[in-house]
Protein backbone atom coordinates (compact mmCIF):
# COMPACT_ATOMS: atom_id res chain seq x y z
CA UNK A 1 0.00 0.00 0.00
CA UNK A 2 1.01 3.13 -1.14
CA UNK A 3 0.22 6.42 0.84
CA UNK A 4 1.18 10.55 0.24
CA UNK A 5 1.89 11.88 3.63
CA UNK A 6 2.08 15.69 3.71
CA UNK A 7 3.57 18.16 6.86
CA UNK A 8 3.01 21.98 6.69
CA UNK A 9 4.61 23.82 8.94
CA UNK A 10 3.72 27.17 8.62
CA UNK A 11 4.80 29.65 12.04
CA UNK A 12 3.70 27.85 14.52
CA UNK A 13 1.17 26.12 13.04
CA UNK A 14 1.44 22.52 11.86
CA UNK A 15 -1.00 20.84 9.64
CA UNK A 16 -0.90 16.87 8.93
CA UNK A 17 -2.27 15.69 5.72
CA UNK A 18 -2.72 11.69 4.15
CA UNK A 19 -3.28 11.63 0.33
CA UNK A 20 -5.12 14.73 0.36
CA UNK A 21 -6.94 14.80 3.35
CA UNK A 22 -6.29 17.02 6.68
CA UNK A 23 -5.55 14.29 9.52
CA UNK A 24 -4.97 17.00 12.41
CA UNK A 25 -3.83 20.61 12.51
CA UNK A 26 -1.63 22.28 15.61
CA UNK A 27 -1.52 25.45 16.54
CA UNK A 28 1.58 27.18 19.16
CA UNK A 29 4.07 24.14 17.84
CA UNK A 30 7.92 24.80 18.57
CA UNK A 31 10.11 23.05 15.81
CA UNK A 32 13.96 23.82 16.10
CA UNK A 33 14.54 25.58 12.22
CA UNK A 34 16.11 22.55 10.15
CA UNK A 35 14.71 19.81 12.12
CA UNK A 36 12.90 16.69 10.32
CA UNK A 37 11.68 13.30 11.87
CA UNK A 38 10.14 10.38 10.42
CA UNK A 39 8.34 8.04 12.59
CA UNK A 40 6.19 5.76 11.98
CA UNK A 41 4.05 2.86 14.17
CA UNK A 42 1.53 0.45 13.95
CA UNK A 43 -0.98 -0.69 16.75
CA UNK A 44 -2.50 -3.89 15.05
CA UNK A 45 0.68 -5.92 13.98
CA UNK A 46 3.87 -7.19 15.93
CA UNK A 47 5.89 -6.61 12.75
CA UNK A 48 5.93 -3.81 9.89
CA UNK A 49 7.80 -2.86 7.63
CA UNK A 50 8.15 1.04 6.47
CA UNK A 51 10.15 2.77 3.65
CA UNK A 52 10.46 6.35 2.79
CA UNK A 53 11.05 7.91 -1.07
CA UNK A 54 10.98 10.53 -2.46
CA UNK A 55 10.94 13.01 0.27
CA UNK A 56 10.78 16.83 -0.43
CA UNK A 57 11.37 19.74 1.56
CA UNK A 58 10.85 23.54 0.61
CA UNK A 59 10.48 26.54 2.30
CA UNK A 60 7.45 28.21 1.75
CA UNK A 61 7.15 31.98 0.31
CA UNK A 62 7.84 34.75 2.48
CA UNK A 63 4.57 36.71 2.90
CA UNK A 64 3.75 39.66 4.65
CA UNK A 65 1.63 40.03 7.69
CA UNK A 66 -1.73 41.01 7.59
CA UNK A 67 -2.57 44.29 8.37
CA UNK A 68 -5.74 44.65 11.00
CA UNK A 69 -8.32 47.40 9.81
CA UNK A 70 -8.82 50.47 11.76
CA UNK A 71 -11.66 52.39 11.44
CA UNK A 72 -11.26 55.81 10.94
CA UNK A 73 -11.99 58.39 13.70
CA UNK A 74 -15.33 60.45 13.29
CA UNK A 75 -14.66 63.85 11.63
CA UNK A 76 -11.75 62.56 9.56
Amino acid sequence: MTNQVGLLVDGDGVTLMANGIVLAQLNHITIPLGELLLVTETFDADNAEFAFDNLHVWALPQTQPKKTPTRPKIGE
